[in-house]
């Protein structure tokens, strides 16, 4: 299935179905993709610590259909050229899953979730054939989840990169990638043969994620931001709160979650929960100091290569705004 409308749906969807003329409706889909979606907010936190509960749910082929069809996604389908071992196999597998000891999983947006868990299942039926597919060109986790997010909202990239430590900066082979449904269509084609035909067409234009477009209304927003904390004392606060509230998402996220790509962060040097006392009146000319220092080092190991995550505009916005509070304590220190 292709995108939808809501962030969880930007990425695709993938199940599997066993098609047979006893089944119901001819066929049936499991969907290894089911949660409650009634709460996003919720569900989004609970992905972050590692507390999001997916499971297997059984549907007959034809609800399936109708469900993503009145989502309006488009809906593809792939018959894949097994033969009866082969399906008996892969049949017992979903039929194991789907058992109420066995279908709920903790999802994992890049590790665990509704593509990689058919493709470790088909993957496992045809003797590893879909671990020998290739990409075209290398890729990383990071330009996956831009892509996906853009599609929904320009200011999510630099959310991403924000929070998305330097484990998603790796390249991944082909098997890695396929955590984007698109991804796992593209090999079954290529590996197994399996055309992909179209069972029902979008009608609404598809959102088309601009990433660079993304970076640079970050880079304005940025430079607004960093210009109005040298404007006035309340433009400093300003821009202090953001780098602060910033630092303190992205901390929460590293010391909270259990999944690798949130607990290594680079940018824990550049922003700090402890910038709140650049607040205070009095007493911060140390700090600031320290601070600059930091972001000093900090760019230093992204020059030189050490760091390797997106780095500059999110370094630009904290020594815009420190420097302006070093800058106008010592203009008040002289004054005094």
């Amino acid at each position: 299935m292709g995108s939808g409308d809501d962030l969880f749906s930007k990425f695709g969807h993938a199940a599997l179905c066993v098609v047979a003329p006893e089944l119901p409706t001819g066929g049936l889909c499991y969907n290894y993709g089911t949660t409650d979606f009634s709460r996003p907010v919720g569900l989004g936190w609970d992905v972050v610590r590692g507390k999001a509960i997916f499971w297997v749910s059984v549907s007959d082929w034809v609800s399936m259909l109708l469900s993503f069809q009145s989502q309006d996604r488009t809906i593809y389908r792939q018959a894949l050229p097994l033969s009866d071992e082969q399906v008996e196999s892969l049949v017992a597998a979903l039929e194991t899953d789907a058992l109420a000891e066995n279908r709920e999983y903790i999802y994992s947006h890049f590790l665990d979730n509704c593509s990689t868990r058919p493709r470790d299942l088909i993957d496992e039926a045809v003797g590893g054939a879909l671990g020998r597919a290739t990409l075209q060109r290398p890729r990383t986790y990071r330009d996956y989840a831009r892509d996906g997010l853009a599609a929904f909202h320009w200011a999510l990239v630099p959310g991403g990169d924000l929070i998305l430590g330097r484990w998603v900066d790796q390249e991944i082979d082909a098997s890695e990638a396929m955590f984007i449904p698109e991804v796992l269509a593209e090999a079954v084609t290529a590996e197994l043969g399996a055309v992909r035909e179209t069972v029902y067409e979008r009608q609404a234009p598809a959102a088309v994620g601009d990433v660079d477009g993304a970076l640079f209304r970050f880079w304005i927003l940025v430079a607004i931001v960093g210009a109005l904390s040298w404007m006035a004392r309340w433009g400093r606060c300003i821009a202090a709160g953001i780098i602060v509230l910033l630092a303190v998402v992205m901390w929460a996220a590293a010391l909270l979650s259990p999944w690798p790509e949130l607990r290594v962060n680079e940018l824990m040097m550049v922003f700090v929960p402890f910038d709140i006392l650049l607040l205070r009146r009095s007493g911060s000319a140390r700090y600031t100091n320290v601070r600059l220092a930091m972001l000093a080092l900090a760019a230093l190991l992204a020059a030189t290569g050490i760091f390797v995550q997106p780095f500059w505009p999110y370094w630009a916005l904290a020594v815009a705004t420190i420097a302006s509070f070093s800058w106008h304590g010592r203009k008040d220190i002289l004054a005094a």
